[in-house]
């Protein structure tokens, strides 16, 4: 999701929005031409490098001047990446429908999971169903939530967590197993980044 900077015109006010985005080093393309929101969601590709720019446009019809956004670069890290480590018993289980073809995971409580990374915004991806617990999540050594992977029926590749920064840095995400009763095993399929 992009968010253009509102622009106004102290005669008319802003009757709508314009975004372009490009691909690397590839020329500015015109996803949507004119909205009358200023933010605008995109599918991104992991590994592509992109970035975009917005203006506004008045109710005389004249357009601002473009601002221009800083790039932004999605990846993922499956559950065997270096960058994930485990502490405690963990197992790994083969699932077709698995962001990598399997998942870690655990059912002891205390069992625990870190994903360093440097970056802007992280996700969390794992499956969700009725055997399945929750875990402590923990930001930079700051207790954030609970993050529950219960649901009535299955479901593989839900973000069940995020978090972002305005600014690209080194950061420290954990997550440490609940070990909840009838329901302790906790997954962990993926974690995806912005840079």
């Amino acid at each position: 999701q992009v968010a253009m900077l509102a622009a106004t015109d102290d005669q008319s006010g802003v009757a709508g929005y314009g975004l372009q985005s490009r691909v690397g080093a590839g020329p500015w393309v015109i996803p949507r031409g004119s909205s009358t929101s200023p933010r605008a969601t995109r599918t991104l590709t992991f590994g592509t490098t992109y970035r975009f720019r917005g203006r506004a446009r008045d109710r005389a019809g004249n357009w601002g001047a473009f601002v221009v956004g800083e790039p932004v670069t999605p990846m993922r890290y499956q559950d065997t990446s270096a960058a994930v480590t485990y502490s405690g018993s963990w197992r790994s289980f083969s699932s077709p429908s698995a962001s990598g073809g399997q998942t870690h995971y655990a059912t002891r409580h205390g069992a625990s999971v870190t994903f360093q990374f440097t970056g802007r915004a992280f996700a969390l991806i794992a499956p969700r169903g009725p055997t399945r617990g929750s875990a402590k999540l923990s930001v930079d050594g700051v207790s954030v939530s609970t993050v529950s992977l219960h649901r009535s029926s299955p479901v593989p590749r839900v973000v069940v967590a995020a978090g972002s920064w305005s600014t690209s840095g080194t950061h420290t995400v954990t997550l440490v197993v609940a070990g909840t009763a009838r329901r302790p095993r906790f997954d962990v399929d993926a974690f995806a980044i912005l840079r």
